[in-house]
């Protein structure tokens, strides 16, 4: 049954009725009281159910499961009242309630099956899409999962922009190949005549079409299909971050199956899946893209900024440029501010040049650009280039092109020109990233046509100072008369400068100066004007006549005259203004009391550091009064009036400040007490010593775990303190020694640093920490922190000779197994068999397995025991290297990868300081991780290569691996530390301790150990090892790793 209707199914046969329950009304009855209904006689109802029609006894039981009827049983009899006992109808209800629950737990288990199959399929899909990066790869995973996992015939991918709101054909294929069914790729549909895609891909939701549905709101895309010979259609939207790229269409020809919600299900979150792949390839591949136009762009910057001719800079352009940004179409334009006139040096259509005739600065695209000094795009959004050109006032200038993109040529805020691409063919064919392009290449030809034009003024500046020069000579012949003139103005300024010297008090100070300047010039009125630094009003600071005084018209604030001047020689930005006859002054208010009395005014710009402080404004009631004299002297008068003015704002300014340092003193001062309190109760002891080596504190931890009385110890230096230790704090008193010896030269900064060293005291075992202590680039000092370690060091020793007789015990019997397996291989023991052959190779491989284990384990073992000692001797690499390879390479389990293995061995290499054993087992380590870690057919390259001048040797090691992923590279030099998916994989065996045990065979040499990687490319380890090794380092005893 279902919602609306019953499938009736008649006895011995195959065939299924389906009916709608309401037009019976014996059907009606059964459903609604879920109840037994039984009538004994024929002709009882207007409609008989079908096949039941000549019945005259009927019985209905209905299938109830969960409180709803699922279906019924009817039972019919060619007699009447054949059902009318109760007995009879209950046993009928009981079996009914049986059959509801059977047929509700195989749905149930029908359900979980086809769920099971669905989340199979996924896995499938997630694992096939992450395999690769490759866009074309990946649409094509995707229709042979699509194929397997939705039984369609046809299956196509396609992309959506949404710009012109048009699908783009990335991929058809055919289950069958029929060549006559595939969609050529970069066919592109109109949505506007394709409904159902539209709306899948608005709604992101899946859209079905079948051929029989004569409801279907899509009648054009259902002739479609008949034309085509298919029965249905499916569309599944690609959703990425609530966003739709695209959308898969999925095609069948027979009728016969179905359009299920279960394979609808299935293809929405294949969809899904199948979006996210897509994606991730097209953003891998963008940035593929990107880095090669990078690489070309700095070749074109390197090329434009290694020229200072014009002419080179164009070619360069025009044969670097369109490659870059993939267009048919450049022109570069240069502009001339002065004739506004707009140039074209370079235009290239197709790889050929054209010319376009100079034109002026107008409403076109390269003038707009000049004006707004911004970049323009047309054609790359949702507007059409014309909508985009009408909305900015663009007059079109640029044809029939459907896209346009142009970038300003900038230099020193100025505009030089425009650099322009063109695409007569595709809308949006420009996007971001040529943006990005055309800012980076304008920028370096913006700043490189400055330097050329740079260079040609350069050029001229000779004549030019010659010219100058006669100018001069002619200036100091009308300077040597004006010099009388001014001896007699030096006296009056020595006295106004005098006066000046002898107050800090502001107002006083500027009464006193304008007070004397005015008598100087014989003006009769003046005041000095001052900016208000907060709200950068004018406002009179200090006034000749008090009477001048006039209240504005809201009787807020008194008012200068002098303050009209001032205004107007500030918004006018200029330093002095002289009027000979201040009536006929377009500023001047003549309507202001006592404005007619004046006639001529002088006003000179106070400033300090190029800042205006004020205006000093004088007036005199006769007409030309002030002339080149006066203004020289009071220009000179204004200097040391903002000199004074400035030297008593400091004056106030050093006050508050000396008053705030004060505050922080006393503050600085409480903080070191704090300081001292803190150091005074750690349970540490800390050491600190001056850049004399002299003790200077001694806390009472230091006092507690050293056993010296702080008295004692204050009172000596480190050096003496160290020496009562003997030989366990060697290293600690060279740090000491050498920071004392060197403590005011740049040598301290670069090869003393934080040191942590372990000391002996009696039966106790310290750990000291050294570190220096700067001041900015002043050192002060050192800081030596102590802690009993004791318990730690006795358990990390127990610990490693647990470990070293477990590993000693491991390697005995394994000598006899490894042994008698290669005799009974040899045929010892008699003939082998293929499959006892097997057997025994197996064996073979894990004992070698099991022995490059315990190998580990045992140096590990001895390096933390501290009885691993460098034994220094004559040792030749290249021979070394040669072994390891050959020892590697021997073993059971490489033997079976078809690898290339070269070695470059440095011919005439001397022999280095080494120890032969332990460089053997630092470069065996790091060939058989890229034996472990290189897939078959990979390569691996050993080069040796001395660097003389340095006294170092380099041992390199490339493969061509899978790589170190980005997360795991910290851990690559940690104990125990593998990247379990990757081993995992490659079916790699060992335990994390090969490399590891490389960086502390090379650290015990004196060298270092680095590594350069990228995944799916490859590994670079390096080891850079000195050739001679010092007579303390022979006898060195590694230190414990903790």
């Amino acid at each position: 049954g279902n919602k609306n209707g019953l499938d009736i199914k008649e006895d011995d046969s195959d065939e299924e009725t389906r009916v709608r329950f309401a037009d019976y009304e014996q059907a009606r009855q059964v459903v609604e009281t879920q109840r037994v209904v039984a009538y004994g006689s024929a002709g009882q109802f207007e409609n008989e159910l079908p096949g039941h029609e000549n019945a005259a006894s009927w019985l209905g039981v209905p299938l109830v499961s969960q409180g709803h009827v699922v279906g019924m049983i009817v039972l019919t009899r060619s007699t009447a009242n054949s059902y009318g006992s109760k007995s009879d109808q209950n046993i009928a209800f009981a079996f009914a309630s049986q059959v509801a629950i059977a047929l509700a737990n195989a749905d149930l288990f029908e359900q979980t099956f086809d769920r099971t199959n669905e989340l199979g399929t996924l896995l499938e899909a997630a694992q096939a899409t992450s395999l690769t990066q490759d866009l074309d790869s990946v649409f094509r995973t995707v229709v042979e999962l699509m194929f397997g996992a939705l039984d369609m015939d046809d299956c196509a991918i396609m992309l959506w922009d949404e710009v012109d709101n048009q699908l783009e054909v990335q991929v058809d294929m055919n289950r069958y190949g029929d060549a006559d069914r595939i969609t050529p790729k970069g066919t592109r549909y109109d949505l506007k005549k394709y409904p159902a895609k539209l709306r899948a891909l608005r709604d992101r939701d899946v859209v079905v079409i079948t051929t029989d549905d004569s409801d279907s709101p899509y009648p054009g895309e259902q002739v479609e299909l008949r034309m085509n010979g298919d029965s249905a259609r499916m569309l599944v939207p690609l959703v990425v971050r609530e966003q739709t790229i695209g959308l898969i269409q999925l095609e069948q020809k027979s009728a016969e199956k179905l359009m299920t919600q279960q394979k609808v299900r299935l293809a929405k979150a294949l969809g899904a899946q199948v979006a996210v792949a897509i994606e991730n390839a097209r953003l891998s591949a963008e940035m593929s893209s990107q880095f090669s136009e990078l690489m070309i762009i700095n070749d074109l910057s390197r090329s434009i900024s290694s020229t200072l001719q014009l002419e080179d800079m164009i070619e360069i352009v025009a044969n670097q440029v369109p490659s870059v940004t993939d267009s048919n179409e450049l022109y570069l334009a240069l502009y001339d501010e002065k004739t506004e006139e707009i140039t074209f040096p370079l235009a290239i259509s197709n790889g050929v040049r054209y010319t376009i005739p100079p034109r002026k600065l107008n409403t076109d695209e390269v003038s707009f650009v000049i004006r707004r000094q911004r970049p323009l795009s047309l054609g790359a959004d949702y507007y059409s280039p014309d909508e985009l050109r009408k909305s900015l006032g663009i007059t079109n200038n640029e044809g029939d092109a459907k896209s346009y993109m142009g970038h300003p040529i900038l230099s020193g805020g100025k505009v030089l020109g425009v650099l322009a691409l063109r695409d007569t063919q595709r809308t949006h064919a420009f996007t971001v990233n040529d943006q990005r392009i055309l800012e980076t290449v304008s920028s370096q030809l913006g700043a490189a046509i400055q330097n050329a034009r740079l260079f040609g003024q350069i050029s001229n500046f000779a004549d030019d100072l010659n010219r100058q020069v006669a100018e001069r000579t002619h200036a100091l012949e009308l300077q040597s008369q004006e010099l009388e003139e001014e001896r007699d103005q030096l006296d009056t300024l020595y006295q106004i400068t005098s006066e000046l010297a002898r107050s800090l008090d502001i107002d006083r100070l500027l009464n006193r100066a304008l007070g004397m300047v005015s008598k100087a010039v014989n003006a009769q009125d003046g005041a000095i004007v001052i900016i208000d630094q907060i709200n950068d009003q004018l406002y009179s600071r200090a006034m000749l006549n008090p009477n001048s005084i006039l209240m504005v018209e809201d009787g807020q604030r008194a008012f200068h005259p002098a303050e009209v001047l001032a205004h107007h020689l500030i918004e006018q930005d200029e330093h002095v203004i002289v009027e000979n006859d201040l009536q006929s002054a377009p500023y001047w208010d003549k309507t202001m009391a006592g404005a007619e009395e004046w006639r001529s005014a002088l006003a000179v710009l106070l400033q300090t550091n190029e800042d205006p402080i004020g205006v000093m404004v004088l007036f005199s009631q006769e007409k030309n009064v002030f002339g080149e004299a006066q203004l020289r002297l009071m220009e000179a008068a204004a200097n040391q009036v903002a000199s004074s003015f400035n030297n008593a704002d400091l004056y106030h300014l050093i006050k508050d400040q000396a008053e705030r340092l004060g505050s922080f003193l006393k503050a600085e001062q409480e903080e070191a007490e704090k300081n001292t309190a803190i150091l005074e109760s750690i349970a540490d002891g800390v050491i600190l010593a001056d850049a004399e080596g002299q003790i200077i504190i001694f806390n009472p931890a230091a006092e507690h775990i050293l056993g010296i009385p702080r008295e004692d110890a204050l009172a000596s230096s480190m050096i003496d303190l160290i020496a009562s230790y003997g030989g366990s704090a060697i290293n600690w008193a060279q740090a000491i020694e050498e920071s004392i010896a060197h403590h005011d030269t740049d040598l301290l900064t670069q090869s003393f640093e934080y040191r942590e060293e372990r000391l002996s005291l009696g039966n106790k075992v310290l750990s000291v920490e050294l570190s220096p202590l700067y001041t900015a680039d002043k050192f002060l000092g050192t800081v030596s922190v102590f802690r009993d370690i004791t318990r730690d060091v006795e358990l990390d020793r127990s610990k490693s000779q647990f470990i070293s007789n477990v590993s000693h015990e491991f390697r005995t019997p394994l000598t006899p197994i490894k042994g008698y397996t290669d005799l009974l291989l040899m045929g010892a023991a008699g003939e082998v068999s293929d499959g006892q052959k097997r057997i025994l190779t197996t064996i073979k491989e894990n004992v070698e397995r099991l022995t490059v284990l315990v190998e580990d384990v045992l140096n590990i073992s001895q390096i933390d025991s501290g009885k691993d000692r460098l034994k220094v001797e004559p040792v030749n690499l290249n021979e070394v290297v040669d072994s390891a390879i050959s020892t590697i390479r021997g073993r059971q389990q490489h033997q079976r990868k078809s690898l290339k293995v070269s070695f470059n061995p440095a011919p005439g290499l001397e022999l280095i300081q080494a120890d032969r054993e332990k460089v053997t087992r630092m470069v065996a380590n790091l060939i058989d991780n890229a034996f472990n870690y290189t897939l078959p057919g990979g390569t691996i390259e050993v080069d040796i290569e001395p660097e003389l001048e340095r006294k170092r040797v380099l041992i390199i090691v490339k493969d061509s691996g899978v790589g170190i992923p980005e997360e795991f590279r910290e851990n690559i030099w940690k104990r125990f530390e593998r990247h379990d998916q990757t081993a995992l994989a490659l079916e790699v065996a060992g335990t994390g301790l090969g490399l590891p045990i490389v960086k502390e065979l090379v650290e015990m040499h004196g060298g270092k150990v680095w590594f350069e990687t990228e995944v799916n490319v490859g590994t670079t380890f390096t080891i850079d090892l000195p050739t001679t090794q010092p007579d303390y380092l022979s006898s060195r005893v590694s230190v414990a790793v903790s």
